[in-house]
């Protein structure tokens, strides 16, 4: 098999939400689920997040990762059951960070106080969206 042949076979699957609430549903459904069956995945195109929060966040991250380690690390928490609300991954024991940070809103509830001033305001309203991505996705699924 040549090799381009073999990379269109090789491909995500992409789903198009573009007019989810109309009649491309069944199309979209049916997209879902063959994707799902087929990749156990897909990637996921016009779903409602607009592009400037998703720079806006991208941005604000950056931000967190270039204040000092000192303020960062203060950031690092765990909450009663052990799940972390904010992390900054490290490969080694002493802290040295790298450009991942994680957030983890159990059930969706945000905790602002939680995270970081630089990126609080982004964060909540990206959360927003992914939100309502997630009841948009359960419908169709």
């Amino acid at each position: 098999m040549d090799a381009t042949l073999a990379a269109a076979h090789l491909q995500i699957p992409e789903i198009d939400l573009k007019g989810f609430e109309s009649e491309r549903i069944r199309e979209i459904v049916h997209a879902i689920r063959d994707a799902a069956q087929t990749w156990g995945f897909f990637r996921i195109v016009n779903h409602g997040v607009p592009v400037p929060t998703m720079e806006n966040m991208i941005d604000t991250t950056r931000q967190f990762h270039e204040q000092p380690q000192d303020v960062k690390k203060a950031r690092y928490s765990r909450n009663e059951s052990g799940q972390r609300l904010i992390d900054s991954y490290t490969n080694i024991k002493a802290a040295a960070w790298r450009d991942t940070l994680a957030l983890e809103f159990p059930d969706g509830d945000i905790n602002e106080q939680a995270i970081s001033q630089v990126c609080r305001k982004a964060t909540s309203e990206y959360m927003k969206h992914l939100l309502q991505l997630k009841e948009t996705l359960s419908e169709l699924i």
